[in-house]
C-alpha cells in the first residue's frame, strides 16, 4: 500500500549500498516515488539523505517524519 507515510534514510557513503553507492538506492527510490505519485500520495514519501557512512542520523529525521505525517490521513482499510 503506497499511501502509508514512509521516510527512508540513506547515508551518502554507506558501504552497505554496494559498489555503486547511493546510485543503488536512488533508482529504487524513483520507482517507489512513481508508485506514490500514481496513488496520489507522493507527499507521504520522503528520502532523507545524510552525509557519512552507515549510521542513523537523528538530525532531520523527526522533521522528515513530521513532513510525511502532517496532513490529515485515514487508513483505507475499513477494519483497522
Amino acid at each position: 500500500m503506497t499511501s502509508w507515510p514512509l521516510v527512508i534514510q540513506s547515508a551518502r557513503d554507506d558501504h552497505l549500498a554496494g559498489r555503486r553507492g547511493l546510485a543503488n538506492v536512488l533508482a529504487p527510490m524513483d520507482e517507489l516515488r512513481a508508485a506514490y505519485e500514481l496513488s496520489g500520495a507522493v507527499e507521504r514519501l520522503y528520502h532523507h539523505i545524510v552525509p557519512g557512512g552507515h549510521h542513523f542520523e537523528k538530525d532531520g529525521a523527526l522533521e522528515a517524519i513530521e513532513r510525511v505525517t502532517s496532513q490529515e490521513w485515514h487508513h483505507p482499510c475499513s477494519i483497522c
